[in-house]
């Protein structure tokens, strides 16, 4: 089983729905995308751009689970998960277990993913057991260009791979029917340019799954989150984020652990 651990921690949820929440987190080196914004590279290079070796095993996970059940939130995060299927299952029930031998809640399981790939590898009951899957697709704005310094095969894959309707509208699917699990698609926002692609290629495709009825917010929240790596930069778009959530009914989404910490490793 390849499930390569680069950050093994325990902090407070930065984004979305669980913000604030003492939160273990358990991140994978390696991802299928190499996404920058204005010429910046994603917030996490360590394990996209220049993929870091794992630092943990599978069982170092366990044990820190263990250790740390008094956390109730687990989050999963990248790189990208998805890459290692039977990692996460594994990991899913393993957490299942350890938290009902210690007499403690169930687990409130987050997976963070790109939504690139299928999730037909996870097992139904696995499926069944996350709380939260927290997609955030990369729109156009998050290609690469070869001077960036990014090669030209990943500047192709990267837009070949970013976006395929068919993928995101099964995954949507089939988390639906699987139980309660709640869905926040978590967007960056760059510009305004963005906002009719968001609609589009995202929100339509949606409404057309719920019977072309709005998305009820408590099951599929839509979040917008600022670009950048500093408390200047997610501040320089404030305004126009706020007004575009209340325009079109979105959840501004914020990254409280850049406010507290900064872009630094392990919090």
């Amino acid at each position: 089983m390849i499930f390569p651990v680069i950050e093994l921690f325990k902090s407070i949820q930065g984004e979305g729905r669980y913000t604030g929440y003492p939160s273990i987190f358990i991140r994978v080196t390696g991802c299928n995308l190499r996404c920058v914004f204005n010429g910046e590279e994603c917030d996490t290079p360590y394990t996209s751009h220049r993929p870091e070796a794992a630092r943990y095993g599978f069982e170092e996970c366990i044990t820190f689970i263990k250790e740390n059940c008094h956390i109730r939130h687990i989050v999963i995060t990248g790189g990208e998960p998805l890459l290692y299927m039977s990692g996460i299952n594994s990991l899913i029930e393993e957490a299942v277990k350890i938290y009902a031998e210690n007499e403690k809640e169930a687990p409130v399981i987050t997976v963070e993913t790109n939504g690139t790939l299928p999730l037909d590898l996870v097992r139904y009951e696995h499926l069944r057991s996350v709380s939260l899957w927290s997609i955030s697709p990369k729109l156009s704005s998050s290609e690469p260009k070869e001077s960036d310094g990014v090669p030209a095969e990943w500047v192709k894959r990267h837009r070949e791979n970013r976006y395929d309707r068919k993928i995101f509208t099964d995954n949507i699917g089939k988390i639906l029917s699987s139980g309660e699990a709640r869905i926040q698609l978590k967007f960056v926002y760059t510009d305004s340019g963005c906002i009719n692609e968001i609609k589009e290629n995202y929100i339509c495709p949606v409404t057309a799954i719920c019977g072309n009825r709005k998305p009820d917010p408590e099951r599929i929240a839509v979040m917008i989150m600022p670009e950048g790596v500093s408390p200047e930069k997610i501040n320089a778009k404030r305004d126009e984020m706020i007004a575009c959530c209340i325009r079109e009914g979105w959840i501004y989404c914020t990254r409280l652990h850049i406010t507290l910490f900064g872009n630094e490793r392990g919090k």
